[in-house]
């Protein structure tokens, strides 16, 4: 008998300036997004989630790249 461990099956969507009222999911009836309303009606939906940069581009490097551009330079 053998054991096959089933990963999850994820996909991160990344999207820039996408405020939540602006998906059908959400409420909105104005915009049609039915394949992002399909996705939060079949798989998860975030509804306490927040973000508060001052910029979004310290942070598009860092999730396109995976680098931040910081620097860390060890104590001596």
């Amino acid at each position: 008998m053998s054991h096959t461990r089933r990963l999850p099956n994820l996909l991160f969507v990344l999207t820039d300036d996408q405020a939540q009222w602006a998906l059908g999911a959400y409420g909105n009836r104005d915009i049609v997004t039915a394949n992002m309303d399909r996705m939060a009606q079949e798989g998860v939906r975030f509804t306490r989630a927040m973000v508060c940069p001052v910029s979004s581009s310290p942070t598009t490097p860092g999730n396109t790249s995976g680098s931040t551009g910081a620097k860390w330079i060890p104590p001596t």
